[in-house]
């Protein structure tokens, strides 16, 4: 209940834009799945504080092996504040508010560490998540 691992290939088909036909179409030829595994855990520091360290490993032929390492502090279950690392690519800070169990919000930035960096200021992500369907309190809260 406090750990989680996933594996996806969000590449499974392959596809292509083809400028004759009208937007993207599946072709035959061999899929870069880009597969990704990632894995995490929530650690009770006190009643009120939880720490969730976190990691995301991808592959892509064009990039190679890379990883995201993260930790999130969790604080009464309303406030996430997280530091995350990409691999040679970008420092990524992010804070989350749960006013209610329904309602999350949250911000990011990501200041790019890459050749790119003299040409970019970082980026900024805001989130807005609704959940649909909410019926009944949930003892344990999910963390991913």
């Amino acid at each position: 209940k406090r750990s989680f691992i996933g594996l996806s290939a969000p590449f499974l088909l392959a596809h292509r834009y083809d400028a004759t036909a009208e937007g993207y179409r599946i072709s035959d030829v061999k899929a870069d799945l880009g597969p990704m595994i990632t894995a995490g855990h929530v650690l009770d520091i006190s009643p009120d504080v939880k720490l969730k360290p976190s990691t995301l490993l991808r592959y892509r032929s064009e990039t190679g092996l890379q990883a995201d390492v993260t930790s999130n502090v969790i604080f009464k279950d309303r406030l996430w504040a997280g530091v995350s690392y990409r691999t040679g690519d970008a420092l990524i800070g992010s804070i989350e508010v749960l006013p209610t169990p329904q309602w999350r919000f949250g911000y990011a930035y990501d200041l790019g560490m890459s050749s790119l960096r003299p040409y970019h200021a970082g980026s900024h992500e805001l989130m807005v998540q609704y959940e649909f369907g909410y019926r009944i309190r949930v003892r344990d809260p999910r963390y991913f």
